[in-house]
Parts: structure tokens; sequence; C-alpha cells
């Protein structure tokens, strides 16, 4: 019996972690998208993820760098996604750099 509730816990806390980690459809689909370098599909969902996941700072910074710095090379569109990810959370670390103002 008490391995049963182990387990039951063990399983509740697994998804948790799951359903908390979890992004949104839009987004992941927009990370696919850029790997498979489709861009203009890339935008689309990077524009659908932002409003799917406001609080989620790397989706402008992903807009930004893929898709209004190396795509379009509009630097002011780039840099307005850029403050927005760093509005919404400066301290989070992005590519394993951590961007702060």
């Amino acid at each position: 019996m008490l391995n049963k509730q182990r387990i039951w816990i063990a399983l509740l806390g697994f998804a948790a972690v799951i359903f908390v980690d979890c992004t949104s459809q839009e987004y992941t689909s927009a990370k696919l998208y850029i790997q498979q370098q489709e861009w203009e599909k890339a935008e689309e969902f990077l524009i659908k993820a932002v409003d799917a996941e406001p609080e989620n700072p790397e989706i402008p910074y992903q807009l930004g760098y893929h898709i209004y710095g190396v795509q379009k090379k509009d630097w002011e569109k780039m840099n307005q996604s850029f403050d927005r990810a760093l509005t919404i959370d400066p301290n989070k670390k992005i590519l394993g750099q951590e961007k702060t103002v």
C-alpha cells in the first residue's frame, strides 16, 4: 500500500513538472520552423507565441534575433523585441548568456 502511494506521489510530481514547463503550441511550432529555416512560418508562429505566452522573454528574443536581426536586418524592430524581452525578465538567461540591463 505504501509503495502505491509513493508511486502516485512521484507520478503527480512528474506531471506537475511537465505541466509547469510546457510551452505553447505556437512557440513549439515556431522553434521547429526556425530549425527548418522556414522564416516566414517561424515569424508567423513567433508573433502568435508572443500573444500566447506574454510573460516568456525567450519569444521576443527569438523574434528579434532570428527574424528581425538575421533575416530582415530590421535593427529597430530587433531592438524593440530585445527591449520587450528585457522588460519581461531582465535577469533571464537566454541561449546560455545572461541578458541584463
